[in-house]
């Protein structure tokens, strides 16, 4: 097991993919045909280019944001121990949670108001987001720290049972190997991209074009958002007790921007260029192909 030294170089990159958020959600504003949309700001100027850059961030921001996070769960608690990582995580990420509750989401809501005004339009704006069956509470942009919390919980109780039932770390182990010879064999974007692909596919209220279904409401996370998201932080976790993959992907990371480059652009054109906020009609095959696509692109964006 590596030493749980400090990566400055991951912690650039997961500043920067939490700086990308910024730029993301700056392009909305100027999505074609999104004016009529439920958005507080919307510009008279649509620009393609904007949608175009959303869409390509929205495919690997948060996934790579998930692994680093799991990548530095791990060093923590290889430093901390299990209580001491326990409490790291509840001061570091579940405070900060509460606490923005009670300041962003009271400013989101004046953001809709004064937006709703300007418009010159009338009565209460409709705030619900374009998912189905929206549930109490509603997280907002601080969505994934709550799913964090919720993969922190899902991977210590696992981690708990499997060590009660495997006292030599046999499967931990075998687990490791077998990412370790996919990473080798530049196969790894495609084994960690199918389960959320196949989940995905399979959820009839699955928009596409918005690509991997963040869990902005609900204490529950949809199904497909903890398989993508979750396998990232799973695989960033034994990034840090295998730090030779590392090098691996460094010999390797022009071809994973390319395959990246050239998946997202086959996931535009199965989707399309316009921006959508409900379920389009897409045949079987263009959806699989579609969700293939999207997943096996986010990791290789990731890798590279």
């Amino acid at each position: 097991m590596s030493a749980p030294e400090r990566h400055h170089a991951l912690d650039v990159v997961r500043a920067s993919a939490l700086l990308l958020g910024i730029v993301l959600h700056g392009t909305i504003s100027f999505w074609p045909g999104f004016r009529d949309a439920n958005y507080p700001v919307s510009d008279d100027f649509d620009s393609p280019v904007m949608s175009g850059l959303y869409f390509v961030l929205h495919i690997f921001r948060m996934s790579l944001f998930y692994a680093i996070a799991g990548f530095f769960s791990h060093l923590l608690f290889v430093r901390l121990g299990l209580w001491g990582f326990v409490k790291n995580r509840l001061r570091r990420i579940a405070l900060p949670l509460l606490a923005g509750l009670f300041v962003t989401l009271p400013l989101i809501i004046v953001a809709y108001f004064w937006a709703h005004r300007q418009r010159g339009t009338t009565g209460v704006p409709n705030m619900s987001p374009p998912i189905p069956d929206p549930q109490l509470p509603p997280w907002g942009h601080l969505w994934f720290l709550y799913l964090l919390l919720v993969l922190y919980v899902l991977w210590l109780t696992g981690r708990a049972l499997l060590a009660a039932v495997d006292r030599r770390d046999s499967i931990p182990n075998l687990v490791e190997r077998a990412l370790g010879a996919m990473v080798a064999g530049r196969v790894g974007p495609i084994v960690l991209a199918a389960p959320a692909a196949v989940a995905m596919y399979l959820a009839p209220w699955w928009i596409p074009w918005q690509g991997i279904p963040q869990p902005i409401m609900g204490f529950i996370p949809n199904l497909p958002a903890v398989l993508a998201f979750g396998s990232a932080f799973g695989f960033g976790w034994f990034l840090h007790r295998q730090t030779t993959w590392l090098d691996l992907l460094k010999r390797d990371w022009a071809i994973y921007l390319v395959a990246a480059v050239a998946l997202t652009v086959t996931s535009m054109l199965l989707v399309g260029a316009s921006p959508q906020l409900h379920v389009p009609k897409m045949d079987a095959l263009d959806r699989a192909a579609f969700a293939a696509a999207y997943n096996i692109g986010g990791w290789c964006w990731i890798f590279g």
